[in-house]
């Protein structure tokens, strides 16, 4: 159950140096009130997953991280999401932290719903009922979203920080010799195809600053989502994957009024006997009939109108 991608192509020394720095080991325990879960995801191989619980109804934050992160550098934001009525799951890829293994683009994708699914089974039997909402940092962008095309039954909204849309120009900015290795975008991990699909409610979030990823390729991103409920916001003063630790309150109260829109549409579909997101209705007004298989015009809202909003 994956999105069928041939990767072969990155699978390189050249490229995965770039991608992926040196594992580090995760040493400590679990914080109080957190707890560690390991799925297999290969013979003998284990990935591992820290987990911030709240209320079992609240949303449930997957998150997947960008690259040289482990789930321990979370132990500091974990309970501002509790704070903020979210659950956190943040999972390690191959080789970080106390996963074993070593990190491949194909692993990265084919663990991350080995993973999601593993978890939606063992939320369940914990009674967690709480929305699934995916999360993806970066490079993790591209594990959410395989993820969020993989699940689109499980997974009720999507959450991008810092996303890139094109494989190659962002392997270029990472250092990668693309024209001497020959690779073209069709051997990439086609995001924009993979957010066409989903059709899910979507945030996405940019510094305005970004000198790794530009904030046009999360703009890109929103424009090729299907989905009816979507927003794009521009971190001013922001760089590379600091907007929480700029923003702080500011940004953690933007996820948990996001993750409320899951809870409030699943009332909405309890209420209509159901509502296929992959088919939506006709709009209402100039707009006219919905069209899923062109890209829809992005929105964008700044946070942070001044550095001294900043955290």
């Amino acid at each position: 159950m994956d999105a069928g991608l041939d990767l072969s192509s990155l699978e390189r020394p050249e490229v995965l140096t770039h991608l992926f720095p040196p594992g580090r080991e995760r040493t400590a325990a679990p914080p109080p009130g957190s707890q560690d879960l390991y799925v297999t995801v290969d013979p003998g191989i284990q990935v591992g997953v820290r987990i911030f619980p709240w209320e079992p109804q609240a949303p449930h934050v997957v998150l997947f991280q960008g690259p040289g992160q482990t789930s321990g550098d979370c132990d500091s934001l974990g309970p501002a999401y509790n704070r903020h009525s979210m659950n956190l799951l943040v999972a390690d890829y191959r080789g970080y932290g106390l996963s074993g293994g070593t990190p491949t683009i194909s692993h990265l994708l084919a663990d991350a719903w080995k993973v999601f699914a593993e978890l939606d089974r063992w939320l369940a039997t914990e009674g967690r009922s709480g929305p699934r909402i995916v999360m993806g940092r970066a490079l993790g962008s591209a594990a959410a979203l395989e993820v969020a095309c993989c699940f689109r039954d499980k997974v009720e909204a999507l959450i991008l920080e810092s996303p890139f849309a094109w494989t190659v120009p962002y392997l270029k900015r990472l250092g990668v010799a693309t024209e001497e290795l020959g690779l073209c975008e069709g051997m990439g991990f086609a995001n924009p195809h993979k957010i066409r699909s989903t059709g899910m409610p979507t945030l996405i979030i940019h510094g305005a600053n970004d000198d790794v990823i530009p904030s046009s390729e999360g703009e890109t991103l929103l424009a090729y989502s299907s989905s009816r409920r979507k927003q794009f916001l521009l971190a001013t003063g922001c760089g590379h994957l600091d907007i929480v630790q700029r923003y702080g309150d500011i940004y953690f109260e933007t996820l948990s009024r996001f993750a409320a829109v899951t809870i409030m549409m699943r009332r909405k579909r309890a209420n209509e006997g159901g509502f296929n997101r992959m088919r939506p209705r006709r709009q209402a007004g100039k707009r006219g009939r919905f069209q899923q298989d062109a890209p829809a015009k992005a929105v964008t809202v700044r946070i942070g109108a001044s550095r001294e909003q900043a955290r």
